[in-house]
């Protein structure tokens, strides 16, 4: 990549993340995020920024007040329950801007948390979970692990 293609994936990631992207392969990085993002909807990523502005609750998904009313016998969208009865695998990490070790713990109060591993690592961030180039070794073989244990149930 020219050094100006580089730069701005840098700064995609280290902006929102606020952290170096010294263990990612930034010749990779924009095939990554093309990828990431080609996966997902713009309701989705819509939804994304709407969680990312409610505080302590989880609200379904705002389509507005006209249709919220239609959909939820409300011109607000609810909140859901908390109440979650599949067991959970918990992979995050202490230098994760967007899931904080308090958020876990009260996830961990109302969830059948089964597995939680947590990455004690400061320049191991949310966008690493994806990026990194020890992602393998910090999340990913762990995970499979887990996978296999389950498909031999």
């Amino acid at each position: 990549l020219p050094v100006i293609g580089k730069s701005i994936c840098s700064l995609g990631v280290n902006l929102p993340f606020r952290r170096s992207t010294d263990n990612v392969d930034m010749a990779t990085l924009p095939k990554y995020i093309v990828n990431t993002l080609s996966g997902t909807s713009v309701k989705c990523a819509e939804h994304l920024a709407q969680l990312m502005s409610s505080r302590d609750k989880v609200p379904k998904f705002d389509y507005g007040r006209a249709k919220n009313q239609q959909k939820y016998k409300s011109g607000y969208s609810p909140f859901y329950s908390g109440k979650i009865s599949t067991p959970l695998i918990i992979f995050h990490s202490v230098s994760d801007p967007f899931t904080d070790m308090k958020a876990v713990s009260d996830l961990k109060k109302v969830a059948k948390v089964v597995y939680d591993k947590v990455i004690r690592d400061d320049s191991f961030n949310h966008v690493n979970f994806i990026f990194s180039n020890d992602v393998n070794e910090k999340v990913n073989n762990d995970l499979l692990t887990l996978f296999s244990k389950i498909a031999d149930l």
